[in-house]
């Protein structure tokens, strides 16, 4: 991407902010089924769960929060 934007070449980076979708379910319905439909175990389940687990943020904008 660096290479392409000091070329002068176009370049589009795409996003996707997915943050809001895990307040709409049960975080402990979300990883059962994880678990159990996925197979996910061990590490990445523990690191999924500590993601969900009492978790703040923030965007900071110039001298704008949200």
């Amino acid at each position: 991407m660096y290479k392409s934007i000091d070329t002068t070449h176009l370049t589009t980076l795409i996003g996707l902010d997915i943050s809001a979708a895990f307040d709409i379910i049960s975080h402990s319905i979300l990883l059962g089924r994880i678990r159990d439909e996925f197979g996910v175990s061990g590490a990445p389940l523990r690191w999924l769960q500590s993601y969900l687990t009492d978790r703040s943020h923030y965007v900071k904008l110039g001298h704008h929060c949200s």
